[in-house]
């Protein structure tokens, strides 16, 4: 079962950084519908 954990350790520390990402920069999340909807 560690085997499974530490395989996944490099994923989800990417995914902590992503959420880290966005969280911080929240304007990411809106950038490519306000691009297609021409929504400002």
């Amino acid at each position: 079962m560690f085997y499974v954990a530490k395989a996944a350790l490099p994923f989800f520390l990417l995914m902590a950084f992503a959420v880290a990402i966005l969280w911080i920069f929240p304007e990411i999340v809106s950038y490519l519908p306000s691009k297609m909807f021409k929504m400002g």
